[in-house]
């Protein structure tokens, strides 16, 4: 028993004309929302070349000394961010142009490291003072959690202007 071939259809010219313009229209749809859509600008050019390296957009960020570098087209844009969600937060704003954004973080982002010093300074002075003198090592043990309760407000704020954040 022979099976016989199932008919081949020919589609027209004018219908091969009418595919090719549906394609080119829904083609110019979707780049279309991905100009008006931060989600996907900054998500679907999202590339991780090596472990210490996050390529988001035009802009690389590199983890370098435990701080956060970044750079458009190999030239450094900022250098030494502590927290990586100001560096991302930074990254984002800049590829949706919203360089006043950008600006806030950083002020933001700088307060978060000041703090951060300052944490490791008086962490650093209770325990030199424990020994020798308590009454002092009580006052820095306060000033840390002090210090430590602004650095985790400013963290919370730079994480407030993430265009994705994480449940």
């Amino acid at each position: 028993m022979v099976l016989a071939e199932p008919k081949k259809t020919k589609l027209s010219r004018r219908q091969k004309i009418k595919a090719q313009r549906s394609l080119e229209k829904v083609v110019n749809i979707v780049v279309e929302d991905i100009r008006h859509d931060q989600f996907l600008r900054n998500h679907l050019f999202l590339e991780k070349p090596d472990q210490d390296t996050l390529r988001v957009g035009v802009y690389t960020v590199k983890r370098e000394n435990e701080m956060y570098n970044f750079y458009k087209h190999n030239y450094m844009i900022h250098s030494k961010i502590y927290a990586f969600d100001a560096a991302m937060a930074i990254v984002e704003a800049l590829n949706i142009r919203h360089k006043d954004r950008a600006q806030e973080i950083l002020g933001y982002e700088s307060a978060y490291a000041r703090n951060m010093n300052d944490m490791r300074f008086f962490q650093h002075s209770y325990a030199a003072a424990i020994e020798s003198d308590p009454e002092t090592a009580e006052i820095y043990a306060t000033r840390y959690n002090e210090v430590k309760g602004r650095a985790e407000q400013a963290l919370k704020k730079i994480r407030s202007f993430r265009l994705v954040r994480k449940n």
